[in-house]
């Protein structure tokens, strides 16, 4: 059987008894017209609930409602679910917006209305929900090998509005690192930016790269990309640090890491051969770094010896007072190289004999000796760290809970000052 509103079956012939049903379907559905007539309007088709895309560009959203021929649209935005605010001068059930940067973290959303005579109906929000920036692109760059008493000039576009940031560093620095002698262009057009380093200011046999973002929303925003030019060196500039080293030491620009041996502050050599000298002198020593730079006065001739153990990351090598790095590096090989018995960054428990507070070895190996020399010991405790007031220090302990001995807290920790070491015959 049909419904209140469903039309009646179709008669098999004109008789009397058609009228009536034709009249009797005639006043169902003006009944039923006057019912829909009375309701307010249903949303039939949600615009899509979340979009993603990059700021600047243009998203159309559209929803479809029932309830009469001549409904009216209303479109609203807002950051947040509640506060909605009308979009001025939109009509239909279609919004085309573009996607804004983001504020305070909070991404727009949109909303439509339908109403007729008898009410309004709202649709679901749709929000921007993964917004992202578009990468700048690059409009000018030097040539790959910059000429003598010359500019290198980078530029950058952006595709939409925003903060462009363009900046320039040592190839092989870490982004932020500071270079000497760059400045800003000025008179650019809209939208681009860019930054100038002359030929001078190259450091030594360095390369220059510059970076570019797009940025938008502060704190709270968001960034592109970041994009980087191929690197340009200068032509005719001073020869590089290396230089200052024999080829036999096969020195490194730049500043390697390990765990610091000798402080540079205090130990200086007159050559990068006689540091290296220095690092195959001292058991445990694997890596030697030294100030090439007489431009920075600060560190030049310093000698910094260190190691590259196992069993933790090497505490972060001292970094120089700005500009380029000042550095040389080397690091032995293994037939130069003297071991440390023991175990890196490693403090073993154990009841104290000797406090080192008062007992001090000059390497490893002097401390490791000072153990075996002392009838009950079997855990010796040595500070290398000498960034650390426990620089030299060699502590006696003796084990006797079975087994090896535990290691203290703090060990392993990229800051620990201490190779420890256990005489297994002994326990």
């Amino acid at each position: 059987m049909g419904g209140r509103c469903a039309p009646p079956r179709r008669p098999a012939r004109v008789s009397p008894t058609l009228l009536a049903a034709v009249a009797a379907a005639v006043a169902v559905a003006s009944a039923c017209a006057t019912a829909a007539a009375g309701a307010p309007p249903v949303i039939t088709r949600q615009p899509p609930a979340k979009i993603a895309g990059a700021v600047g560009s243009d998203v159309t959203i559209t929803a479809a409602a029932s309830g009469g021929t001549t409904l009216q649209w209303q479109r609203a935005w807002s950051y947040h679910p509640e506060g909605w605010e009308d979009v001025v001068g939109s009509v239909g059930p279609s919004l085309t917006a573009p996607i804004g940067c983001p504020v305070y973290g909070f991404t727009v959303r949109y909303r439509l209305r339908a109403c007729n005579a008898d009410g309004c109906v709202t649709s679901a929000p749709s929000v921007w929900d993964t917004v992202t920036m578009p990468p700048p692109v690059w409009v000018a760059t030097p040539p790959p090998v910059l000429p003598a008493g010359t500019t290198g000039r980078w530029v950058a576009a952006a595709p939409t509005d925003g903060w462009l940031l363009v900046t320039a560093r040592v190839d092989g620095r870490p982004p932020g690192a500071s270079l000497r002698g760059v400045g800003t262009v000025a008179g650019l057009p809209k939208r681009q930016a860019g930054v100038t380093v002359p030929a001078s200011a190259f450091p030594p046999g360095a390369r220059v790269v510059a970076t570019a973002s797009l940025i938008c929303g502060g704190n709270h925003g968001i960034s592109s990309d970041a994009i980087q030019s191929a690197p340009v060196a200068a032509a005719g500039g001073a020869p590089p640090l290396t230089a200052a080293c024999p080829a036999r030491v096969k020195a490194t620009p730049g500043d390697a890491g390990g765990w610091v041996l000798t402080n540079g502050d205090t130990f200086s050599t007159p050559t990068c051969a006689a540091c290296r000298v220095g690092c195959v002198r001292m058991p445990g020593c694997t890596t030697w770094v030294w100030g090439a730079d007489a431009a920075v006065p600060a560190r030049h001739r310093q000698c910094w010896l260190k190691a590259r153990g196992g069993g933790a990351p090497p505490a972060a090598a001292p970094p120089p007072p700005g500009g380029p790095s000042p550095w040389v590096s080397g690091v032995l090989p293994a037939a130069e190289a003297t071991a440390c018995p023991g175990v890196w960054a490693a403090d073993f428990d154990g009841r104290v004999l000797v406090a080192g507070d008062g007992h001090k070895k000059g390497d490893c190996t002097a401390c490791a000796a000072a153990c075996r020399a002392a009838a009950d010991c079997n855990v010796w405790v040595w500070g290398f760290g000498a960034l650390s007031p426990r620089h030299l220090q060699c502590w006696l302990k003796r084990w006797e809970g079975g087994g090896d001995p535990p290691t203290k807290a703090g060990s392993f920790m990229r800051d620990s000052p201490w190779l420890g070491g256990v005489l297994r015959d002994r326990l």
